[in-house]
């Protein structure tokens, strides 16, 4: 009587087994044909790229609340240039939010750009990313269209009318010292990777001569 029940779950067993290296075999080529296709695009687009991250831009940059949100981070697949004053390196980002069964992992596209300005510090968080937002953004000063804000030296309303036309992404926004970071809540496709890297960036250095010292 028992075997039809162990023949059944045999069954069950190998058929999960089946769909779960399904979903390893897919994710690995989705993982390289990403990697690939970025690649590509920084050959296109006169950028370097590098398939692991090897500027420890984690340890760098850990006090911005992107970074500091969660544990276990990871970059890869950086795409790096010049455009006129910035430095910009642009990267998957990936970290994980609480642990055990409630565990999330959280995918991003983050740019991290440098100028020779020091600019006011702030922090701009997405309202359409709340739901796993650094403790920061859940205490704004304020708000200014899609954005929690943090501002202590004023010049969030500058930047928030700056970012206006790459608002329709989820993109987060600190700035410390010289240095911006942008996180989208969610990871951009190649193809649209340069369009956002220019809207960026055509949107900081607008934002750079305006911002109070």
């Amino acid at each position: 009587m028992c075997r039809p029940v162990h023949k059944i779950l045999l069954i069950i067993l190998l058929g999960l087994l089946g769909v779960g290296v399904g979903v390893l075999t897919w994710m690995g080529l989705t993982h390289r044909r990403r990697r690939r296709q970025l690649a590509r695009l920084a050959t296109e687009a006169d950028l370097r790229f590098s398939a692991d991250e090897p500027f420890d831009l984690v340890g760098r940059y850990g006090d911005f609340a992107a970074v500091s949100a969660g544990h276990s981070p990871r970059a890869e697949n950086m795409l790096s240039g010049r455009r006129g004053r910035w430095r910009f390196r642009v990267f998957d980002y990936t970290l994980e939010v609480g642990h055990g069964p409630g565990r999330v992992l959280r995918r991003h596209s983050v740019m991290i750009a440098e100028t020779d300005v020091n600019l006011p510090g702030m922090l701009l968080w997405h309202g359409e990313d709340l739901q796993q937002a650094p403790l920061a953004a859940r205490y704004p000063t304020g708000r200014i269209g899609p954005w929690r804000v943090i501002d202590e030296k004023g010049g969030a309303e500058v930047l928030a009318e700056a970012l206006a036309e790459i608002a329709h992404e989820p993109v987060s926004v600190q700035t410390q010292g010289g240095a911006v970071m942008l996180c989208c809540g969610r990871r951009l496709a190649p193809a649209r990777m340069c369009g956002w890297i220019d809207g960026a960036l055509s949107a900081l250095e607008w934002a750079r001569t305006r911002l109070p010292a």
